[in-house]
């Protein structure tokens, strides 16, 4: 149980609801509880409780499954970091427009076949993914390629800090 001096509540820390895993109580306004929730997609966002366990116009996730596209509907990753850090690394391989494509695709650096399709990359990627973001947090963690010489792979890529990012260069 939660409480705020006034009010007690049932504590949903740890519990899911569609794609929101609850962190902790936030708060209490207007007598409705407010826990701290984090999206599968790494967004953390306060929600009111009742959205979380109504069925009357649930909460399913922070927004990331709103996206309208085909492509999107597939796996509902559009917009998000992790689709973006996707879709990022195979422009720097595959786009000749890109400024940074002569450091990448320019030098013969590739995504491997089956990560050219999201659900391998995040079947192989994601877990991990979640696991570095809680350590380092989003802006802290970004896809490196284990041999900088090597193309992006199961086998050859890990997430690392920024700092640890910079070391792994050519030089």
């Amino acid at each position: 149980m939660c409480n705020d001096g006034k009010y007690t509540v049932r504590d949903l820390s740890g519990q899911k609801f569609n794609m929101w895993t609850v962190l902790s109580f936030d708060s209490i306004k207007n007598g409705k509880a407010y826990w701290l929730c984090k999206c599968e997609c790494g967004t953390t966002k306060v929600v009111c409780g009742t959205s979380l366990t109504k069925n009357t116009r649930p909460s399913k996730s922070c927004g990331c499954l709103r996206s309208t596209t085909r492509h999107s509907i597939k796996h509902g990753f559009k917009g998000t970091r992790f689709y973006n850090i996707w879709n990022t690394m195979k422009q720097r391989c595959f786009n000749k427009n890109k400024d940074n494509y002569m450091y990448y695709g320019g030098r013969g650096i590739s995504v491997c076949d089956n990560w050219l399709d999201f659900i391998n990359f995040k079947n192989d990627m994601y877990e991990s993914y979640i696991i570095h973001l809680d350590i380092f947090d989003e802006k802290n963690t970004t896809i490196d390629r284990i041999d900088f010489n090597k193309n992006y792979c199961k086998e050859n890529c890990k997430w690392s800090t920024l700092s640890e990012q910079n070391k792994n260069k050519r030089r």
